[in-house]
């Protein structure tokens, strides 16, 4: 009596005998004798773990809603179930405690920090997050690829506060475009006042240059009224001598 196993590429599996982890199957196909052996398959690509609508609080009681993505790599299928990472019963990985891990991480990252630091070191969020899980699986036969944030922000009433400010600073950005183009406007009409008052001559070749212009009309129609319309139209266009 044999017992027959075909691994696939992309993964590895963990062999049991008599309940006893005997080895590490890599990719093929395996015939082994007897009939108490148990495969398990431990995936070698790329996973990912979501951690999502994680509540923690920053050391000055401030409040953020955390979403995230942990994108890690089985490297030690062995080590993985030595360290309860590789579930026997659901014949695979069980990435529960990776996300009770990023949790961790998640919660000691923002209690080091005050509500507006967090703010502020927001762009160092991932990398932080990824060393520090990092180190914690480094014995454990996981790597950590990637940390992805999805969605990092206030929770509670500090969601509206933080759009009371930002809305008070647009404003106060719109308020200061408009002060800049009037004080523009200004510097124009000081700059014109002075030009006529200093070269008065400016001022008659503005109005020659007014005059000057001929005014056309167009009538529509026939009779004796649109002959006589017709030549006071002519007089006015005709240029001055």
């Amino acid at each position: 009596m044999f017992s027959h196993a075909t691994v696939y590429e992309g993964s590895q599996r963990l062999h049991f005998n008599n309940g006893r982890i005997v080895g590490i199957l890599q990719p093929g196909r395996y015939r082994f004798f007897g009939t108490n052996h148990h495969f398990v398959d431990v995936p070698m690509t790329e996973q990912f773990t979501d951690v999502a609508g994680q509540e923690v609080s920053t050391s000055d009681a401030g409040t953020f809603r955390v979403t995230l993505f942990v994108a890690w790599k089985v490297i030690d299928p062995r080590k993985c179930f030595e360290n309860n990472l590789v579930s026997v019963l659901m014949g695979g990985m069980d990435d529960d405690h990776i996300r009770r891990m990023a949790k961790i991480v998640i919660r000691d990252w923002f209690a080091a920090r005050t509500f507006l630091q967090a703010i502020e070191e927001r762009d160092e969020f991932e990398e932080a997050v990824k060393t520090d899980l990092a180190s914690r699986f480094a014995d454990k036969g996981i790597a950590i690829a990637e940390v992805f944030i999805l969605d990092m922000n206030p929770a509670g009433g500090l969601k509206s506060a933080m759009a009371d400010l930002l809305k008070v600073e647009i404003e106060g950005r719109v308020a200061l475009a408009r002060a800049r183009n009037e004080a523009a406007t200004m510097r124009s009409l000081l700059n014109t006042a002075r030009l006529c008052r200093e070269h008065p001559g400016l001022m008659e070749l503005r109005v020659l240059s007014s005059n000057s212009r001929p005014r056309v009309t167009f009538v529509v129609g026939s009779g004796a009224g649109t002959d006589a319309i017709g030549e006071v139209v002519e007089e006015e266009t005709r240029s001055p001598e």
